[in-house]
């Protein structure tokens, strides 16, 4: 159970659970046990499922700048992007500015963010300045 939780931890999240649902209740009192013995309080529980020490929740909990769906127990995110329109300078700081705008602590969208880091690292090799236009070929990649 130690090695479980240590690698369940993100800051002051833990992101852990159980297989069988009959097991929960069990796993939550010895969690909130060990977790005391170092003075942490073990608080905020979540569970699509409900036991002795925890009620069901539904809707969306937010879980590390994600988005858990308990009743579907999924895992979604919101990501805020501006919309680019023709007008827009595809330039080193409007890539680094959407980039930046997509938090992602634990990896989950990194097939989605690691593109446009690349192309922001090629950006540095052409030496283009901040808000120069990029070349078209370049610019491309982008979209």
């Amino acid at each position: 159970m130690v090695a479980k939780l240590k690698g369940s931890f993100y800051v002051d999240n833990c992101l852990t659970g159980v297989n069988d649902p009959c097991d929960q209740a069990s796993f939550i009192e010895r969690t909130q046990a060990l977790m005391s013995r170092g003075d942490f309080n073990l608080r905020g529980l979540v569970s699509n499922v409900a036991c002795e020490f925890i009620s069901k929740h539904s809707g969306d909990a937010s879980v590390l700048g994600l988005l858990w769906n308990l009743d579907g127990d999924k895992l979604r995110c919101n990501i805020h992007l501006e919309v680019l329109s023709c007008e827009n300078v595809i330039s080193k700081r409007l890539i680094l500015s959407l980039v930046q705008k997509i938090f992602d602590p634990i990896g989950i969208l990194c097939a989605v963010a690691l593109p446009p880091k690349i192309l922001l690292q090629d950006t540095w090799k052409l030496k283009v300045g901040w808000d120069i236009e990029l070349p078209p070929d370049v610019s491309k990649k982008f979209f």
